[in-house]
């Protein structure tokens, strides 16, 4: 093997080594840098911006709509949902609901948690924040809310 096609090679795997070495520095820089909620519920690293709507005083007096797909149930402020069948207008009737999620922040990761009417009783001044699980809430959290609480007057069910 003659000089040049020495450099050729050398420089080729150098190229190699270096273009390696700065896809993994810069994946590994992103990964530590930007917040996000991934669609699998991962933890992310720092807090993320809850686009929800925040369970407070004035939940009682909206209006919410319960929807669901195959996967989730949901409510929302919205008659329509793309992807979900509107059931009724949300009417509570049991403490065993879960409506809403609480962020959880444990040594720089974020993470949710489904709470019932049941956990907020008496505890609710001990979250920070409380969310609807509605449309905008990450894809992993799903409602419970049973038939009795879901006023189906104007609205049919459905069967599937």
């Amino acid at each position: 093997m003659n000089t040049k096609n020495k450099k050729i090679i050398a420089l080729g795997l150098s190229t190699i080594l270096l273009t390696t070495g700065l896809t993994l520095f810069s994946v590994t820089y992103l990964n530590n840098e930007i917040s996000y909620v991934d669609e699998d519920n991962s933890p992310s690293k720092s807090n993320p911006d809850i686009a929800s709507d925040k369970f407070d005083n004035s939940f009682h007096d909206k209006v919410y709509y319960v929807h669901r797909n195959d996967n989730r149930t949901i409510l929302s402020q919205q008659e329509r949902v793309e992807g979900y069948e509107c059931l009724g207008i949300y009417s509570s009737k049991s403490s065993a609901e879960v409506i809403c999620y609480v962020v959880e922040n444990d040594n720089d990761t974020i993470s949710y948690r489904t709470v019932s009417y049941d956990d907020l009783e008496g505890k609710i001044d001990e979250y920070d924040n409380i969310y609807v699980i509605d449309e905008k809430s990450p894809s992993s959290l799903d409602a419970f809310v049973p038939d009795c609480s879901i006023n189906m007057q104007g609205y049919s069910k459905t069967l599937k």
